[in-house]
C-alpha cells in the first residue's frame, strides 16, 4: 500500500481515535482481506498514536500453513473461521492489557505458517490495536465493549485475488507449496479463503467506526464513517 494512501486514513482516524480516550484502553481492531495491509498499517498507526500495542491474532493460528491447507481440502475449513485461532489464549491476553498487565509475546512465521512464544514480553498502553480477517466479529466486539474504533480495509473481489496471489508467492514461499501438493490442490485451498471470506468477515464491516475502500493498486478509493458505531 503506497505511503499517502496510508498517511489519509491516519489523518482522518487518528483525532477521531484520540477524542474517544477517557481514561480506559482503546481498542482499535483493524480488519479486511489477506494482503490488503492490515499489518503494515497496524504497524503505522501505532507508530504515530505512540502509546500502542498492536496485537496480531495470525500469531494465535493453532495450525501450520501445511496443516490449513489440510483442512482447507479435507474438512472445508481456513484461518477465517474463529475455532482455528486459540481463542481462549486471545481472549485472556486482550483482557490483561486491558487490566494494564503485560502478556507474553507470540510471533507468526509467515514463511511456513508457524506460530510460538518469543519469550519477550509485551507491555499494555493507551491503545490496543488488533489486527485480523476476525477481529470486528461478534466474539472480538463483546471484549471491546464501548472503547473502541474499528477500522474496515475493503477491496473488491478481483483484488482480493490479486492481493493474496502476489504476496503469497512473492513473500510467502507458495511454489514450494505447488511442488508438494500441486497447483490443484493450492488453488482450491486460495479459492475457500476467498470464499470464507465473503461469507465470514465482510459481514463484519458493519460492526467498523470506518471503511476504507482500496483498488488493486492500493490506492484509497472511498472512506465512509459509520456515524452510528462511532
Amino acid at each position: 500500500m503506497k505511503n499517502y494512501s496510508y498517511q489519509k486514513i491516519l489523518d482522518f482516524a487518528i483525532p477521531k481515535i484520540k477524542e474517544k480516550y477517557s481514561g480506559s484502553p482503546i481498542f482499535i481492531p483493524i480488519a479486511g482481506p489477506d494482503a490488503a495491509g492490515k499489518t503494515t498499517f497496524a504497524t503505522k498507526l501505532a507508530e504515530e498514536l505512540g502509546e500502542s500495542v498492536v496485537l496480531r491474532i495470525d500469531n494465535y493460528l493453532i495450525n501450520s500453513r501445511d496443516e490449513r491447507i489440510t483442512a482447507a481440502i479435507k474438512d472445508g475449513k481456513t484461518g477465517h473461521l474463529l475455532e482455528m485461532h486459540r481463542l481462549y489464549l486471545v481472549f485472556s491476553d486482550i483482557n490483561k492489557l486491558r487490566s494494564g498487565q503485560s502478556i507474553n509475546e507470540r510471533a507468526y512465521n509467515p514463511k511456513d505458517g508457524n506460530t510460538c512464544e518469543t519469550g519477550r514480553k509485551i507491555e499494555p498502553g493507551k491503545y490496543i490495536i488488533v489486527e485480523s480477517g476476525i477481529a470486528l466479529t461478534n466474539h472480538f466486539m463483546q471484549l471491546y465493549s464501548l472503547d473502541k474504533f474499528g477500522i474496515f480495509l475493503q477491496t473488491d473481489r478481483d483484488s482480493r485475488m490479486i492481493f493474496k496471489l502476489m504476496r503469497d508467492f512473492t513473500e510467502r514461499g507458495y511454489d514450494k507449496l505447488y511442488e508438494k501438493y500441486g497447483a490443484e490442490a493450492v488453488r482450491k485451498f486460495v479459492l475457500k479463503n476467498l470464499e470464507d471470506f465473503d461469507k465470514f468477515v465482510l459481514p463484519t464491516r458493519q460492526n467498523a467506526d470506518l471503511v476504507v475502500d482500496i483498488d488493486s493498486n492500493y490506492d484509497i478509493v472511498g472512506m465512509c464513517l459509520n456515524v452510528l458505531k462511532s
